[in-house]
């Protein structure tokens, strides 16, 4: 974990992030890439409470700006959904999984690396809700053998 100049730890929000907004919008790509970076630097340091809402804010930041069906929503979903999963919050979880995997199936195709990573995930946390056989049969739709 990273510490300040006073040596209390850094907190994953922004002192700046009203005139982060100011500056560059609400809805820009520099925006959408800030509020993720931040989500995923919680989310890796375990710091969930902190994670979701920025994870949140980045997800209705591409919905609006990408659209609801585009790949860049989609990464925004699976990483909202690993957040959950990780907390072990599986019914907020899954419909993200397969809202990601449907915008990826369809936007990229079954080949595409994103899409077989959003497999993947499901697919473990298909396991890890003891539903092997239904991890299984998707990993055998897009050709990815069991782990």
């Amino acid at each position: 974990m990273t510490k300040a100049a006073t040596g209390t730890p850094s907190r994953c929000t922004s002192e700046r992030s009203p005139l982060t907004k100011r500056r560059w919008g609400l809805n820009t790509p520099k925006l959408q890439s800030i509020s993720t970076n931040l989500a995923v630097l919680c989310s890796n340091q375990g710091r969930y409470p902190e994670a979701e809402p920025l994870h949140q804010r980045a997800l209705a930041i591409y919905e609006k700006a990408s659209g609801p069906d585009h790949p860049d929503t989609a990464t925004s979903l699976g990483n909202l959904a690993v957040l959950y999963d990780n907390q072990g919050r599986y019914e907020d979880a899954e419909p993200l999984y397969q809202r990601a995997l449907a915008i990826r199936e369809k936007a990229l195709g079954l080949d595409h690396p994103d899409t077989l990573l959003t497999v993947r995930n499901y697919a473990r946390f298909l396991r890890k809700r003891g539903r092997a056989d239904e991890a299984e049969k998707l990993e055998a739709r897009f050709n990815i053998p069991p782990q």
